[in-house]
């Protein structure tokens, strides 16, 4: 897992897997993409958008499944990196229960997100076996559901090494795969382009973006349905010109894009930026991050913009909040950890690192199983495991592996961490070095 080197000695977290502008960007070309696919070339878009992402992501296979009613999985398309064998041909209606701990997962919407195929539970047996068949060390799945159902999924598969992907990167395959899926469900049901706004209306709904076209020569504005939840206008009133849509613009704002979308034809580039906006239908001023794409004609010049919009209005919250917390953990004295609900480390502070000797690039991306030192028993580690796993806050006294093999003893406290739902997906571990008060 990488991190840059200037968070490296500071406790930071591991970098995402891109800059989060360089994906919206890319989803925002594959959406535009499959606007302007007829009904014959949605299959060569979905593969185009494969290659997209799986190239993006730097992986070894990236590839879509549809889910049919009775449980069976049938691989639709397939991508994979040069020297990689193609596993699609033998992928289809295969039984839930060829590889029921994944199929279980996947149909009840979780993100399957396997590190390391040897490390799979022994529930898992079947789905190793399919798994090592392919040569696969680490994947990731991501569920697509359509009407509420899970229909399908997106996956990457990783080969020819181990590896493990961030949230961010969780993100992208929604975005992309809700897309994707809608691409499929038009091409199951054979109906014609007029009805593949509104299978692109469900995709882009799934993945809470909004799509927008500018065409050049009349100047007329078109939005999706999601579009219109999004800037809280209602589509009746709504005329369909850019003066209109710049209207709910806070007024530096909007001139700030016209700039950017002069600039945009000029440089006949698509453009990224954020701006606020005061929603018609109540009021409220929200931020709003767009990626847009320039279509030429045949002489070559700008014909339409064709554009993707997200609401991160409550994701800049959380990341300044994120900010303001890392910053006030960043100061603490004692030495903190942060775990998934996997074991994986995913932040260490300047503290823990100062006490134990070890680097961030050392010890990021590991097994929480790296600290520990063999003077204590691997059960006493266990109980924690247990305790902390059934909800509860274990407090006790521990020895953390340091850089030189020596070990410190440390009074511990490891607090489970929920998400909305109530599943456990963090482990914090607060040490204070007691070593030398137990001398």
């Amino acid at each position: 897992m990488d991190v840059p080197r200037d968070q490296q000695e500071k406790g930071a977290a591991p970098r995402p897997l891109r800059d989060a502008t360089s994906r919206a960007q890319l989803v925002a070309r594959i959406a535009g993409r499959f606007m302007a696919l007829a009904p014959e070339e949605l299959d060569r878009g979905v593969e185009d958008a494969l290659r997209a992402i799986g190239e993006f992501s730097d992986v070894d296979r990236c590839y879509a499944f549809v889910i049919a009613e009775d449980g069976t999985l049938s691989n639709t398309h397939e991508w994979c990196a040069p020297g990689i064998d193609p596993e699609r041909e033998r992928l289809q209606e295969l039984p839930a229960a060829s590889m029921p701990w994944f199929s279980e997962r996947i149909q009840r919407g979780d993100v399957v997100h396997v590190r390391r195929v040897d490390d799979l539970p022994p529930e898992a047996e079947a789905d190793r076996r399919e798994w090592e068949r392919e040569g696969i060390q680490s994947l990731i799945c991501v569920p697509l559901e359509t009407a509420g159902r899970v229909t399908g999924f997106l996956g990457l598969d990783s080969v020819r090494r181990e590896r493990s992907w961030s949230e961010r990167a969780v993100e992208l395959l929604r975005s992309v795969g809700g897309i994707v899926m809608g691409a499929l469900g038009q091409r199951r049901a054979q109906r014609e382009l007029s009805e593949s706004r509104s299978y692109l209306g469900q995709a882009e709904g799934a993945a809470r973006m909004g799509l927008w076209t500018w065409m050049v020569g009349t100047g007329e504005v078109s939005f999706s349905e999601n579009m219109y939840r999004i800037y809280g206008i209602d589509p009746e009133s709504f005329a369909g010109t850019l003066e209109e849509t710049l209207s709910i613009f806070l007024p530096a704002d909007a001139e700030r894009a016209r700039h950017v979308m002069e600039r945009s034809l000029h440089d006949r580039q698509g453009v990224r930026f954020d701006f606020r906006i005061k929603r018609p239908v109540d009021g409220r001023v929200r931020l709003i991050h767009s990626e847009s794409h320039v279509y030429l004609d045949t002489e070559g010049n700008p014909d339409r913009v064709v554009g993707v919009v997200q609401d991160v209005t409550e994701r800049h919250r959380a990341e300044e909040s994120q900010r303001r917390l890392s910053t006030a953990v960043e100061q603490v004295a004692d030495g903190v950890v942060i775990t998934d609900d996997e074991g994986v480390i995913h932040y260490v502070n300047p503290a823990f690192l100062r006490v134990t000797g070890h680097t961030a690039t050392e010890v990021l991306g590991k097994d929480r199983r790296f600290l520990r030192h063999e003077v204590q028993d691997a059960a006493h580690y266990e109980r924690i495991a247990r305790t902390v796993q059934a909800g509860d806050t274990w407090t006790g006294r521990v020895h953390v592996r340091c850089r030189d093999g020596s070990a410190i003893l440390t009074d511990t406290t490891v607090s489970p961490v929920s998400d909305p739902s109530g599943r456990i997906v963090h482990h914090v571990a607060v040490h204070r070095d007691v070593t030398r008060e137990a001398a």
